[in-house]
């Protein structure tokens, strides 16, 4: 018979809620202990609410599944963002399918993330980090603190002066001018300052939006379980019931009344419209 590898869902109501706001999708996956993988997308609205906009279900996290979910979700609706702003850790698969559908969107890396690879890097450079080493803790914090702060600079100039001083750091721990392998690998790090950034990121530099759904999606439907313990159909059943859990508070929200933040919302979007589309949708799968 034939054989499923791969299923994809995207929700066109909340594909136009995203295209109503701010332009930031946030993409990650979590496989299961049986071998498949949920690869999610998601965003967050005008009340800082994690919005789902579509999953898909297969059996890897390759740059096929990653083109074939990303592919969806453009035809869906979000190609016409076009000021994109796509967080994700970036691995290889993400990134190459990033490129290849959404090759105008401004692909910023999650920090968290970055500081985990900055500290591997570390290790495999410098004498690892441990307790008894507590220089090697110290210099390292504060080549981050000042990468930070270079991210964050209102202009290239005082960018420049803060990496600068990231080098300083290093020169000194390392007692060498003309070797600084810590600062050369941070600097070739992309998309991360934001004094070079082209589309409003409402200055968000992590993914913790798609981390929190990762997490909600470890549990089971009593909130137990942990993490990478739950197999395949629980993690579909908590997709679905997430989703719809998500669908309803809007719905809820609509009926009671734009809240305040939301109200900017009726001069881009036609609220009624989008809206009682989400309800009739909603209404048909809880039948």
């Amino acid at each position: 018979g034939e054989v499923v590898k791969g299923v994809v869902v995207v929700l066109g109501n909340a594909v136009d809620y995203f295209l109503a706001g701010v332009h930031r999708l946030y993409i990650d996956a979590c496989f299961s202990s049986d071998g498949w993988n949920i690869l999610v997308a998601c965003f967050l609205d005008a009340n800082h609410r994690i919005q789902p906009v579509g999953f898909r279900l297969g059996q890897s996290e390759s740059y096929v599944d990653w083109y074939m979910f990303l592919r969806q979700l453009y035809e869906a609706g979000l190609h016409a963002a076009s000021d994109l702003v796509i967080y994700s850790d970036r691995n290889e698969a993400i990134r190459s399918a990033v490129e290849r559908v959404f090759p105008e969107c401004e692909h910023t890396p999650c920090s968290v993330h970055i500081e985990r690879n900055i500290q591997d890097k570390w290790n495999h450079v410098y004498p690892p980090l441990r307790k008894d080493n507590e220089l090697g803790i110290t210099v390292l914090n504060a080549m981050i603190e000042c990468y930070n702060n270079a991210c964050i600079a209102i202009d290239e100039e005082e960018c420049g002066d803060w990496l600068e001083r990231m080098k300083t750091c290093e020169v000194m721990y390392s007692g060498d001018d003309d070797s600084h392998p810590m600062w050369d690998y941070i600097v070739e790090i992309d998309g991360t300052r934001m004094c070079k950034w082209k589309f409003n990121h409402l200055m968000e530099r992590t993914s913790n939006p798609i981390e929190s759904c990762m997490s909600a999606l470890c549990r089971d439907l009593n909130g137990l379980g942990k993490t990478r313990a739950g197999s395949f159909f629980n993690r579909y059943r908590m997709v679905l019931c997430w989703s719809l859990m998500c669908m309803k508070k809007r719905v809820d929200d609509i009926r009671q009344g734009l809240h305040p933040t939301e109200r900017f919302l009726c001069s881009v979007l036609p609220v009624g419209a989008v809206h009682d589309r989400e309800e009739r949708t909603l209404r048909g799968v809880l039948l």
